[in-house]
């Protein structure tokens, strides 16, 4: 199974592609450059994005924004390509994830409330 993971570190966002027992490099991608990312990383692994069977998401965990984007892509993954989305909470690993029943779509869980900032006057 290829599985594509979209996770979070303190920059932002990263991915990975799981194949069967072996996994790609983690990748650090910023907000903006999601979509060409996945893209990038798919072909740097030989595959194409129809070939990934399904998407795990890291939810409760990391910036409101990043959860946000995450939760989007993956839900648009399963919406372009009919694949399943698996979400992975917090302390849990990609294996973890996928013991949980996969869904159509998932609904983004914060972990905390967004912290928007007043503009300077």
């Amino acid at each position: 199974m290829n599985i594509l993971v979209i996770d979070q570190n303190a920059e932002g966002l990263t991915l990975q592609i799981r194949k069967g027992d072996s996994s790609s490099g983690v990748v650090s991608v910023p907000k903006d450059g999601v979509l060409e990312a996945i893209s990038e990383l798919a072909k740097s692994e030989e595959l194409k994005i129809s070939d990934l069977n399904a998407a795990v998401v890291r939810l409760q965990e990391g910036r409101f924004s990043a959860t946000r984007i995450a939760t989007v892509t993956a839900n648009a993954f399963s919406f372009a390509e009919g694949r399943k989305v698996y979400s992975m909470l917090p302390g849990e690993d990609v294996s973890e994830a996928l013991k949980r029943e996969p869904k159509r779509y998932i609904a983004a869980q914060y972990s905390a409330a967004p912290s928007i900032s007043k503009p300077k006057v």
